[in-house]
């Protein structure tokens, strides 16, 4: 990021392939699968690191940076929606569903059981309070330390360890099933 500030434009095409996926998958996820909306908002965080590279400052890891600014981004999104389902309150079971991406595997067999499973792992984050699923995305698909995801989300470590605690709990019940 510090090349990219002082003007390199390769260091930002290295900095966007090394964390576009990881970011895509936490934005899409903490969007509780809604794709079109996730994309906006991974969109308008890459604009903010472009906007913002004057102003960068290597406090902590550019991952902290990043995902810092696309869980801001996100929760901007939801008080939005938030202001827009007071108004007109969306129809009867939208909240809940989930787009999975059925993965790449060699049968058919494994690919459908790999899908199903990564369907309910998606509902099951989705159905997490906003709180413990955020660090719970912060943590799997960031990779974000506890230190980073205290930083980003204004809390302490302690905090944090509880969150993903019982996040963990949670899914964990909610995947019994396929044990």
């Amino acid at each position: 990021m510090l090349q990219y500030r002082a003007g390199d434009p390769d260091a930002f095409h290295t900095l966007y392939f090394r964390y576009h996926n990881k970011l895509h998958r936490f934005v899409t996820r903490a969007l509780a699968g809604r794709r079109s909306e996730a994309d906006e908002v991974f969109q308008e965080t890459w604009l903010a690191v472009i906007r913002g590279r004057g102003r960068y400052s290597p406090s902590s890891t550019f991952a902290s940076y990043l995902f810092g600014i696309a869980h801001r981004r996100a929760a901007d999104h939801w008080r939005r929606r938030y202001r827009e389902w007071s108004a007109t309150p969306p129809e009867s079971g939208t909240l809940g569903k989930v787009e999975a991406v059925s993965p790449l595997t060699d049968s058919v067999e494994r690919s459908l059981s790999n899908a199903q499973l990564g369907a309910a792992m998606l509902a099951a984050v989705g159905n997490l309070p906003e709180e413990q699923r955020t660090a719970f995305l912060l943590r799997a698909e960031g990779g974000l330390s506890l230190a980073e995801i205290a930083q980003i989300t204004g809390v302490v470590q302690e905090t944090v360890k509880s969150r993903l605690r019982y996040a963990l709990d949670k899914l964990r019940t909610a995947l019994e099933s396929w044990q």
